[in-house]
């Protein structure tokens, strides 16, 4: 049974790292290939898995929605997958049911089907089964709302890897708090930073950053322009030492996007570090406010800085905090959950 994964030009690296984690670990009971738009910082990431990996010359869905639904339905007729798993490709979701006579099952991410919304319902029927994945428990309610039918929902969680050996001696934190983040672009880096402004007028601390490498220069320049250039490192997604990780006091999610899915949150959340995200749904299904990090209103830095200053103010209860984060995560959005659950949903697609 050959299962196909369809990625859009605009698919979240975090989920990419996701989708790895996954196939690493189900390469062999399953044949898998990737479609992947050339070009693509995809291709780099997912070039050491064990999978067929096919680049195709798909451009942005907005600007070539018709001639990427061509491309990918021509090459689906040529390969005839069983199943089609789109990862936020609405021309990937369209292109299966189009080609489909009944014999293939589609399954769409949260992103593709809020997206296409009733149309979904109306081409459903040209596939045998029309499956969409719920990474979060908020999204179930999104998605019936967009007129998804709630009997095609699939719980699978997003997860990260949580074989992690927990401190025996407790959390280890440096002399001067460190908080970390993950930024994508430079609205996000300019939230983060901002809020790191704020902090350092009262308190001594350091503001480690990851974000795309290009974009380090920009980093450097904006915290010196704050006046916090000296108390600001600058990573690569995901380049950051594990010491540096376990060192910090909290991790930030800056996110602008409302639909993001909160997995470097969860990440650093599996090191013990409690984690200060937006009031967006799945933001608030992974972090309970005060109890496993801290909750701020979504695209404010100064409720960003109010929250981050909170947790500071708790220093004494950091071990709890840290216990409680990872236990969140181990219990609910672990890697091997996500890989469980999804090799039971294809066996039963076979």
């Amino acid at each position: 049974m050959l299962i196909t994964h369809v990625l859009s030009e605009s698919v979240d690296t975090g989920n990419i790292y996701l989708l790895k984690g996954v196939l690493e670990r189900l390469w062999r009971e399953f044949d898998f290939e990737l479609i992947v738009p050339e070009r693509s910082r995809a291709l780099s990431i997912l070039s050491g898995t064990r999978v067929k990996l096919t680049a195709l010359p798909l451009g942005k869905d907005d600007d070539n929605m018709i001639r990427n639904i061509y491309i990918i339905g021509r090459h689906l007729r040529q390969t005839a997958p069983s199943v089609v798993h789109s990862h936020g490709s609405v021309c990937g979701s369209l292109a299966t049911f189009l080609v489909s006579r009944g014999d293939v099952v589609a399954i769409k991410d949260y992103y593709a089907s809020y997206l296409l919304r009733r149309v979904l319902s109306a081409l459903s029927p040209r596939a045998r089964l029309s499956l969409t994945l719920s990474y979060s428990p908020s999204d179930r309610d999104i998605l019936v709302r967009a007129g998804v039918r709630d009997g095609s929902i699939v719980n699978v969680p997003y997860g990260v890897d949580v074989d992690i050996p927990t401190p025996e001696d407790g959390y280890f934190q440096s002399s001067v708090p460190i908080i970390s983040a993950s930024c994508s672009n430079g609205e996000e880096c300019a939230l983060f930073l901002s809020a790191v402004s704020q902090l350092v007028r009262k308190r001594r601390l350091l503001a480690y950053v990851e974000a795309p490498e290009n974009m380090a220069l920009y980093i450097r320049h904006l915290s010196s322009a704050l006046g916090i250039g000296r108390c600001v490192v600058s990573f690569g997604i995901g380049a950051m030492p594990l010491e540096c990780v376990r060192a910090s006091f909290c991790f930030v999610l800056p996110s602008l996007r409302p639909s993001s899915i909160p997995i470097e949150a969860a990440r650093f959340m599996s090191f013990g570090v409690p984690a200060v995200v937006p009031n967006t749904p799945r933001c608030l299904d992974l972090v309970r406010d005060g109890t496993s990090g801290a909750v701020y209103h979504f695209g404010d830095s100064f409720s960003l800085s109010a929250a981050v200053d909170r947790l500071l103010s708790r220093n004494g209860e950091r071990d709890e905090l840290s216990r409680c984060a990872r236990g969140k995560v181990v219990g609910s959005y672990s890697l091997d959950g996500a890989v469980l659950a999804l090799s039971s949903l294809y066996r039963s697609l076979a």
